[in-house]
């Protein structure tokens, strides 16, 4: 994860998060070896969509840090699948599982795949889609009053 540092004025590097999925989520390295990916879009309590389960997927997939973090931004781990962009409440009552299963099980089997302990920050509530990312994580550690459903 070299490519996420950069060198300060003093000469000390200084991590920058990467934006994912317009910027919906951020990858950065607080740490040498621990990557941490934040969902980021607390305007939609950190819901997850299509371009957002496919950059987790993609980003995974290339890292190679020995501890993988996910958490949110803000005071939300994840409201779940945002359902809102289908816009047709029939059509998706039809095709719920189809529009939602290819990306959501990308993301899903990326972090049961990964090498390493994979953490879940969960820092507020993590419901449905956002407590199943939780869910795969090898450890979960939630702040107090965290809702999980």
């Amino acid at each position: 994860m070299a490519d996420l540092e950069a060198p300060d004025p003093d000469g000390s590097a200084v991590d920058r998060p990467e934006p994912l999925a317009a910027s919906k989520v951020l990858l950065d390295e607080p740490v040498p070896g621990v990557a941490r990916l934040t969902l980021s879009n607390p305007a939609k309590r950190n819901a997850l969509d299509h371009e957002l389960l496919d950059a987790l997927a993609a980003g995974i997939g290339r890292l190679d840090a020995r501890c993988l973090l996910i958490t949110g931004q803000g005071e939300v781990f994840s409201g779940g699948y945002d359902i809102g962009g289908f816009g047709d409440p029939e059509r998706f009552a039809r095709e719920a599982e189809q529009l939602v299963a290819h990306p959501f099980h990308d993301a899903i089997r990326a972090l049961e795949r990964y090498p390493y302990p994979v953490v879940a920050a969960i820092n507020g509530p993590a419901i449905g889609g956002g407590l199943e990312l939780a869910v795969t994580a090898d450890l979960r550690l939630a702040v107090r009053g965290a809702k999980l459903g």
